[in-house]
């Protein structure tokens, strides 16, 4: 009988914290971070005059080969795991000027990436964050060799 109603508590704890996270939706409580329910990938072109390709995934979501002329934007969304909160998205990015094959991590829950809505900027040097006040947190390419323009991630 002990063992039941150690059970029951242990469910009703469980459900509880679901609940909670389910409820939260990406807000803080206690200073504790609970994933949004959904997030959403923004990337945009800001290469000088040159098309932009770009292939991005996950472990489980191919979101497959995209073109964006200069100034456009492309986005996809996702649903993080609030119980398992390791999140990681890649990008890989060419243009005709570069033959190399530039890797970019967009999204990274261990990067600190928090985000209902994250904005990239695609620059010759990197990838911009845009941060809420309009400026841009830049990070360095991970450059893969010579890929003779195969995006293959």
């Amino acid at each position: 009988m002990e063992l039941f109603k150690t059970l029951i508590i242990s469910l009703y704890m469980l459900l509880t914290i679901v609940i909670c996270f389910k409820n939260v939706g990406g807000e803080s409580v206690d200073g504790l971070y609970f994933p949004p329910k959904t997030v959403t990938v923004r990337i945009t072109n800001r290469l000088k005059d040159l098309q932009l390709d770009l292939h991005c995934k996950d472990a489980q979501s191919d979101y497959g080969f995209q073109t964006l002329r200069v100034g456009e934007s492309w986005s996809f969304q996702f649903h993080p795991d609030p119980l398992w909160p390791t999140s990681l998205y890649f990008c890989s990015f060419t243009w005709l000027t570069d033959t190399r094959l530039h890797r970019f991590d967009i999204y990274s829950f261990r990067r600190g990436d928090r985000c209902r809505e994250c904005d990239w900027e695609v620059h010759e040097s990197g990838c911009c964050k845009v941060l809420g006040n309009g400026q841009l947190k830049c990070f360095d390419w991970k450059s893969i060799g010579d890929n003779n323009n195969n995006l293959g991630v």
